[in-house]
C-alpha cells in the first residue's frame, strides 16, 4: 500500500503527462551536466598536476657554496678580520659523472639527468629579448620532459 504522499505524487504524474516528461527530462539533463562537469574538473585537475609537477625536477643537487674565510694566523690563534663576500656566482658540479653513476644505482629514483643552464640575450635587427638556455642529455631528459613525443618530422616548404 502506498503512503499518502506517494499516492498524490503518482496521481499528479499520471494526470499531467507532458509536465511529467518535462520534469524527468530536466532531472536527466541536470544529472548528466553534473556528471560531465565533475569528470571535466577531475581531468583538468589531473592534467594541471601533471603539467606543473610532472615536468619539474623533484630533487636538485647543487655545488656547495663556499664563503670566504680568513686564513691569517698568529701562532695557534686565527686572526679575526672582517671578510667581505664577493658577488655570488653560480657554482657548478664539474665532475658530475661519478655522482650520476651513484644516483643511477638507486631503484627509488625514476630518472636522473644532468642539466646546465644559463641566460643571455637574443637579438634580431634592433630587437633583443632575454632568453634562458638549458643543456641536457636528450635520452635522459626525454623521460622527464617528453621531448621526442612532441617533435614533428621535418617538412620542407
Amino acid at each position: 500500500m502506498l503512503s499518502f504522499e506517494s499516492m498524490i505524487a503518482w496521481r499528479f504524474l499520471k494526470e499531467s503527462r507532458s509536465q511529467t516528461i518535462l520534469i524527468l527530462l530536466g532531472i536527466i539533463i541536470g544529472v548528466s551536466v553534473q556528471i560531465f562537469l565533475s569528470s571535466l574538473i577531475s581531468g583538468l585537475q589531473q592534467n594541471l598536476i601533471e603539467q606543473t609537477v610532472g615536468d619539474s625536477p623533484h630533487i636538485m643537487l647543487r655545488a656547495q657554496e663556499n664563503s670566504p674565510q680568513s686564513i691569517l694566523q698568529k701562532g695557534n690563534q686565527s686572526l679575526v678580520i672582517p671578510v667581505i663576500a664577493a658577488a655570488k656566482k653560480d657554482a657548478y658540479i664539474l665532475s658530475y659523472q661519478p655522482i650520476l653513476k651513484k644516483l643511477d644505482t638507486y631503484s627509488d629514483l625514476k630518472v636522473v639527468s644532468p642539466l646546465v643552464d644559463g641566460s643571455g640575450f637574443i637579438a634580431k635587427a634592433e630587437v633583443s629579448r632575454p632568453i634562458v638556455v638549458k643543456g641536457v642529455f636528450l635520452e635522459r631528459a626525454d623521460s622527464i620532459y617528453k621531448l621526442f613525443s612532441g617533435l614533428i618530422p621535418e617538412r620542407r616548404f
